[in-house]
């Protein structure tokens, strides 16, 4: 069970994520070998088999493990693991922290994620009791380790302003720094919360109280927040992340990272009409993975400034059907080491939602019957509801050319369900079959389909298994703080 569900659920993630690729196999320093024949980058003009789409996908699979290098994040790794290990762990005393940002300053920064999910659910402010503005240059800050007596000291403000770490790692300096570039956005939100206070009276009564705290938190975001993590004389990693809102407009989010020679780059592009957003993920000069996705079309319902996001998005039930009325399809596009490209589309999501709650309404509960027993769940339901997904939404996988080697798609399938009717007679449940929907890969040289767990068997990538297991462990090995055991796919 351990082995079917890694290879339905991860080694298609293994295929379209990626992970880390370096230049080449002649050059990952890995003795793996691939099965290959030299031509998985051109175009595919004739349709391939089943049969031979495995070996295929077991070449490409095979060729992005055979790429990677753990030398060539072993060092990246060594400085960036102390430092990791103590925000989690707190081996080195913080207290530091509390010193230098008084005032509460402390708790507002690092209950940030806590107001966050506040504003998220949409509680709205009475009066304003207290203010917060956090700025990289208001939090300007270097703290260092002090290694002998396990705590971070605080050495204050910096020239930079920025917020540094500084810490030893086999004898070299190391530096955690965060600083922000460009022009300054000024965001603010409203946040309010109970806060409850218990205890015994001098009676020796319990007495709850509370106090309705309001606060504004203002955020000055610069046009880019830059992350780096180097030693003196190297840099090991680079994330560079770019915010822009603009309310009932749009907004843009871009971030870029790079860990050595290893680098990728996302981008979310959501305007009030449409959205883009792009993936795209290199080792070197090798393009291992890259996604393009479109909503050419859709209607956004402006956010009033005394609405809540939770009456916000309310409008949105009310009038989805509207909505859906005026908005288009979406596609998507996925390229996998310049050889496959994974393409997939919705003509009209309106056509899709129409079709599917008319089959829904067609077949109602039945409070007399088991949930495996609904009309629903029957074949002919099934089968009707297939045809819906089928018709209104298509992926298909490509070799560098517009012929089709292959479709995803839905089928029916029979199961049973154990406790699915209860016996008064006998006292015991009784099986009973129903039907549903899984995905299969539809190969149309051979006419042939098959359901992703009969298809990505043991038997069939057991080299890609294999070869996959030792690299996890491989870069488990790097690990010298965290003790994580050795995993197995097999």
């Amino acid at each position: 069970m351990k082995c079917n569900t890694f290879l339905k659920v991860g080694f298609m993630a293994l295929l379209i994520g990626g992970l880390v690729a370096c230049d080449s196999p002649e050059t990952s320093g890995n003795n793996y070998k691939v099965d290959s024949d030299g031509t998985e980058g051109q175009p595919v003009e004739e349709q391939l088999t089943a049969e031979e789409t495995t070996q295929r996908l077991n070449s490409m699979a095979q060729q992005i493990v055979s790429t990677f290098n753990t030398k060539d994040q072993k060092e990246a790794v060594a400085f960036a693991e102390p430092l990791v290990y103590d925000l989690v762990e707190y081996e080195y005393d913080w207290s530091g922290f509390e010193d230098y940002y008084e005032d509460g300053r402390f708790d507002a920064i690092w209950s940030m994620p806590r107001y966050a999910l506040d504003v998220a659910s949409g509680k709205r402010l009475a009066t304003q009791v207290s203010d917060f503005t956090f700025s990289f240059k208001n939090e300007s800050v270097t703290f260092e380790a002090d290694d002998k007596n396990r705590t971070w000291i605080c050495k204050g403000p910096n020239k930079d302003n920025s917020i540094q770490f500084i810490y030893t790692v086999k004898g070299k300096k190391c530096i955690a720094k965060a600083w922000g570039e460009g022009e300054i956005r000024t965001y603010t939100t409203n946040v309010s919360w109970r806060d409850w206070d218990y205890y015994y009276d001098e009676d020796g009564n319990w007495v709850e109280t509370y106090e309705d705290v309001n606060k504004t938190y203002t955020a000055e975001v610069p046009e880019r927040i830059i992350f780096t993590l180097a030693d003196e004389a190297t840099e090991y990693i680079r994330i560079t992340v770019q915010i822009d809102l603009k309310k009932n407009d749009y907004a843009y989010f871009n971030v870029e990272g790079k860990v050595i020679n290893m680098t990728w780059k996302a981008t979310t592009n959501v305007q009030s009409t449409h959205a883009e957003v792009a993936v795209s993920y290199n080792y070197g000069s090798t393009n291992l993975f890259a996604v393009e996705g479109n909503v050419p079309s859709y209607v956004a319902i402006e956010k009033k400034d005394n609405q809540t996001w939770e009456e916000w998005i309310e409008l949105y039930g009310d009038r989805y059907e509207e909505l859906l009325a005026k908005s288009g399809g979406a596609s998507a596009k996925v390229y996998l080491l310049d050889q496959a490209q994974i393409v997939s589309k919705v003509e009209s999501a309106n056509a899709f939602y129409t079709a599917y709650n008319a089959w829904y309404d067609k077949y109602p509960w039945d409070s007399n019957k088991d949930w495996a027993e609904q009309e629903k769940r029957q074949r002919k339901a099934q089968l009707e509801l297939a045809d819906i997904y089928n018709d209104n939404i298509y992926v298909g996988i490509f070799y560098n050319s517009d012929i089709e080697q292959a479709q995803v798609k839905v089928d029916v399938f029979k199961d049973t369900d154990e406790y699915g009717r209860w016996d008064p007679s006998t006292g015991e449940y009784e099986p009973v079959d129903y039907y549903e929907l899984a995905p299969v890969l539809y190969f149309p040289a051979d006419g042939t389909s098959y359901e992703f767990g009969e298809y990505f068997t043991e038997n069939k990538f057991s080299n890609v298994l294999n070869i996959t297991e030792d690299l996890i462990n491989q870069y488990l090995d790097l690990l010298r703080y965290f003790d994580i055991d050795p995993i197995e796919l097999r």
